[in-house]
This record gives structure tokens, sequence and C-alpha cells, in this order.
């Protein structure tokens, strides 16, 4: 298993991000993989943190950036919510606020579904 798994779906890419703790050592490679994928692609992106149990501000950061860059590309970004006590951390901060943040992958799938014109 790889520290960032990569699911291509219909008009969506999913990155699993499988690591316990999202810090500063790893959010370099994985802004170097969420690059290269924007580069490259015009899906929209669903992060799935459901296997972290602590993110730290410099990660936040390339979630932030992330957020922004396809903004400006007309697309979207989904998170998945990291395990619940990271979540209330993440909530008290109102990081949360500024992402669309779903319960699991598929009810973030479920969404761009619903929100991609017939």
């Amino acid at each position: 298993m790889t520290a960032f798994e990569k699911e291509t779906g219909e008009n969506v890419v999913t990155f699993t991000v499988n690591l316990s703790r999202a810090t500063m050592n790893e959010a370099n490679e994985f802004r170097k993989v969420i690059d290269n994928e924007i580069g490259e692609n015009t899906n929209n992106i669903i992060i799935d943190l459901s296997s972290c149990e602590f993110i730290d501000s410099t990660f936040i950061g390339v979630l932030v950036i992330t957020l922004k860059k396809l903004a400006a590309l007309g697309r979207e970004l989904r998170l998945v919510k990291p395990v619940l006590d990271m979540s209330s951390i993440l909530e008290v901060t109102d990081i949360l606020h500024i992402f669309n943040v779903y319960n699991s992958k598929a009810e973030a799938i479920e969404n761009f579904r619903f929100a991609t014109p017939a």
C-alpha cells in the first residue's frame, strides 16, 4: 500500500491518504502528486483523509492550495473526513468550512454525479 493511492472514476479522481499522520514530511510529496494530476487531467478531485489521525498545518496548506488551483480551472475538490478526533480539531479551527467535506468516499462521489450536468 502506498502513502497516496489513486483511483480514477467517472469525471473524478480519488486520492486516499494512507497515513495515520499527514505532516510536512509527506506534504511536499503529496503536493507533487496532486500538481501532476491537475496538470494532466481535467477531473475533479476527492481526497480521502479517513485514515488520518493527525494532519499538520503544512499538509492542510497543500489542501487549501489544491482547492484554489482547482477552482481557478473551474474544477472542484471534495474531502472525506478524517477520523473523529481529527475532525473535531479541524472544526474548531474552522478549516472544514472552507472545503466540501463528506463522511465517505461514496458520498463524495455521489455528490459529483448529482452536480455534473447531464
